[in-house]
């Protein structure tokens, strides 16, 4: 069979303002940041960690200040919560009680800065513009690596190789584009899926072991045809408690070729 790459040119969209969170409970804070940004951005302020999880799921922010010592909850716990609803999200932390233990815990949690108070207001339309375009730049980049990827795919998979060579290059391209430390190729044999090709840190003798479709992450996705994600450990998705890990794996993704 042959798969074919295929694009289409479309008329770009006006581009529309970015979208600004403030989370902080100092009113100074949020007015200046409010009154600097509202010219260029869609700025949305909130004092209360109560009222912004009733709101934090309904838009996709683009930017975020939040403040590291937000009553209720913690900076990067809150960005945690923030990226979970809008994962493009570009988060600045900003901080009262500076610290360089503080700094190194901010950047570690995701944030893209780490802002000491009081902030230098009147910059903050450039700089976030530049971050913005700083963005726009990484993604550009990740989409052309991706269609140089399918293109190389779609040359392997029209190739004469062999079967198991043919698995195994799929494989490798797949992983070695997606900067994955490791995987598996599984194909479906009846009611079962057979590994027939690893790479990275899955051993060679697990080639040929076959699970039964249903059971297992690669199981259910060979029985929805829908992609699984896995952010962190196995045992700390609810769907899959119950299913044996390997202890390596941190995060993952399983999806059918087809």
């Amino acid at each position: 069979y042959k798969e074919v790459l295929s694009a289409t040119t479309v008329k770009p969209k006006k581009e529309s303002k970015g979208m600004v969170l403030i989370a902080d409970d100092e009113f100074l804070v949020r007015r200046d940041l409010t009154e600097a940004l509202d010219s260029e951005f869609t700025v949305e302020a909130y004092e209360e960690l109560k009222e912004l999880s009733d709101n934090i799921h309904k838009k996709e922010y683009d930017i975020a200040f939040i403040d590291m010592d937000l009553p209720g909850t913690s900076g990067p716990e809150l960005l945690k919560n923030v990226k979970s609803s809008s994962p493009r999200c570009q988060v600045i932390l900003t901080d009262s009680n500076a610290s360089i233990s503080r700094a190194i815990e901010a950047i570690k949690s995701g944030a893209i800065e780490y802002m000491v108070k009081p902030l230098e207001i009147k910059k903050m339309p450039f700089f976030l513009k530049r971050i913005l375009e700083g963005r726009k730049t990484r993604e550009d980049q990740k989409q052309a690596k991706l269609a140089s990827a399918l293109a190389d795919l779609n040359r392997l998979i029209c190739s004469p190789l062999p079967p198991e060579e043919l698995f195994n290059e799929i494989l490798v391209s797949a992983c070695t584009n997606s900067s994955a430390d490791g995987g598996s190729l599984m194909v479906t044999e009846g009611d079962e899926l057979e590994i027939r090709a690893t790479w990275g840190p899955f051993p060679e003798e697990v080639r040929g072991k076959r699970i039964k479709i249903g059971e297992r992450v690669a199981g259910k996705v060979a029985q929805t045809g829908e992609p699984i994600i896995i952010n962190g450990r196995l045992s700390e998705n609810p769907d899959f408690l119950s299913v044996p890990e390997y202890q390596e794996i941190r995060s993952s993704i399983c999806f059918p070729l087809r």
